[in-house]
């Protein structure tokens, strides 16, 4: 008998699913498959879900060369491919700007300030950056990305009466 507990497949429709499901895990309770727990997550998805609005922050300058490479080559088809997957491949590096400790926030003021940024990014008119990576793209484009984004973060994250 395997007793081994696999990570959630999660797919959102909106942002507020991202919300909503957060807010289920704060609510019954939940255990950690990966390293975050919920304040990491709702703090992580908050910065990426932010960006687009307030801008991304400067790669250091040696690394913008690579960036730019990889915006012109391999990354369209990445991102083609997780679009349509709907996942992110996991133990991939992400900015250390959007990492946080663990005692960073609690679970509650991550997931209202996770909540807030979110209800400024559905009411945002004005045009969206360019991600370093991705280059511009359309506000649906983009919003299907950070379904894919938020519901790769929390699968890991298992309700405790699942």
């Amino acid at each position: 008998m395997n007793n081994t507990i696999e990570r959630r497949k999660l797919e959102f429709n909106d942002l507020s699913d991202a919300v909503n499901d957060a807010r289920m895990l704060l609510s019954k309770g939940y255990v950690s498959l990966g390293k975050w727990n919920l304040s990491q997550v709702c703090n992580h998805i908050n910065e990426w879900v932010r960006f687009p609005m307030d801008g991304y922050p400067n790669a250091p300058l040696g690394l913008r060369p690579i960036f730019w490479l990889l915006k012109s080559t391999i990354m369209p088809g990445k991102l083609k491919k997780y679009l349509a997957d709907k996942s992110f491949p996991a133990g991939k590096p992400t900015l250390s700007q959007t990492v946080f400790g663990p005692n960073h926030s609690s679970d509650e003021d991550a997931l209202r300030k996770l909540t807030a940024t979110i209800e400024r990014y559905r009411n945002h008119r004005g045009e969206l950056h360019a991600s370093p990576l991705f280059g511009k793209m359309d506000r649906a484009t983009h919003l299907r990305l950070q379904l894919v984004h938020a519901a790769h973060h929390l699968s890991f994250l298992i309700s405790k009466n699942s």
